[in-house]
This record gives C-alpha cells, sequence and structure tokens, in this order.
C-alpha cells in the first residue's frame, strides 16, 4: 500500500521521507531572541546616558531639581559621611525574646558605623561588652516591639546611645541591620 505524502515532507533518494524538522524553527526563535536582547540591552544603555545626563544638569544647578539645595545638599552631606565613615560587621546574635510564655527567639546581625579612625580596634578590644550590652537590649524586646518598623528603629536608636555611652571615643553614629529573623 502506497503512502500519502503530506505536505512539507521530502523523500531523499532513497525513497524514505524526511521532515521539514524543528531545527529551522528553533534557528529562527534564537536568532530573533538574541535581536530582541540586543535591542533591549541598547534601549537600557541610551536610557541609562540620558539619566546621567539629567543627574548632572541637576547637580550644576540646571534641572528641575535645582529650587531644592536643601535637600541635595543633604544628600551630599551623607554621602560624604558615609565615605569618610567605617563599619563593623557584628557576629549573629541569636537571643530568646520577652514575650509572655517564651517560645519566640530573634536571629539577628548588625553592623556598627563609626567616623574615629581607631573605632575598630577599640571594638574589638570591648567586644564581649558590646555583644553583651545587645544581648541584653535584644533579648529585653517582645515580638510585638519588633513587628513595626517604629519598632526596629527603636531598638537601633537604643543600642547606638547605650554603644556611644560605653565606647564614646568610638563616633559611633549608626546600627545597621544586616538580617532580622523572629521565629
Amino acid at each position: 500500500m502506497a503512502e500519502a505524502e503530506k505536505p512539507g515532507e521530502k523523500k531523499d533518494a532513497g525513497g524514505e521521507k524526511k521532515g521539514g524538522g524543528l531545527m529551522p524553527v528553533l534557528v529562527g526563535s534564537l536568532v530573533s531572541g538574541g535581536l530582541l536582547l540586543g535591542g533591549m540591552a541598547y534601549l537600557m544603555q541610551a536610557q541609562n546616558k540620558e539619566l546621567k545626563g539629567a543627574l548632572e544638569a541637576a547637580s550644576k544647578g540646571k534641572g528641575p531639581d535645582a529650587a531644592q539645595p536643601a535637600v541635595k545638599d543633604a544628600a551630599a552631606k551623607d554621602a560624604a559621611s558615609t565615605a569618610e565613615s567605617g563599619f563593623y560587621d557584628l557576629d549573629e546574635f541569636l537571643v530568646n525574646l520577652a514575650n509572655p510564655g517564651g517560645g519566640r527567639f530573634l536571629r539577628a546581625t548588625l553592623s556598627l558605623r563609626f567616623h574615629n579612625e581607631s573605632a575598630r580596634e577599640l571594638i574589638k578590644k570591648s567586644q564581649p561588652r558590646v555583644r553583651d550590652l545587645i544581648i541584653d537590649n535584644l533579648s529585653s524586646r517582645t515580638t510585638q516591639d519588633l513587628a513595626t518598623r517604629e519598632g526596629k528603629a527603636k531598638l537601633k536608636d537604643d543600642v547606638l546611645n547605650q554603644l556611644t555611652r560605653l565606647i564614646p571615643e568610638a563616633g559611633f553614629d549608626g546600627v545597621f541591620l544586616q538580617s532580622f529573623t523572629i521565629q
């Protein structure tokens, strides 16, 4: 019985059928995907150049943000203070929280920011006292105390104030949460 030839099928010299295959479709898809990605990269690069130009114009007082010099000055001071400051990353803390009935704990990692060049050595020498102070502070909190942004901000302020009293010559000016998990 002779088989009917389907459209898109070819017979080779031996009479066997050959399909049109998936290869042209795959190649076409890859080429069009590459062109699409290349076009997106080009547009993003052009947009990045445009944004840089706008930022430069704004910093020279020519852009729409020129009317807000106080905001720009504050941002520049913050950027300068961050560039001049140092950070000290503390090891992870794992403490029980002060919830009624217990059973909840906090796992947190903190970084301290300072402006004094000798602060790193002062912190290293005082690390047992620093860790004790932070553990006492963390373990005195409840889940409800730490559940809000305001609660975390109060925690950071309290730790900063206590560290400043503990090692005033270190010049602490910030406490940052690197990880924070309540379980």
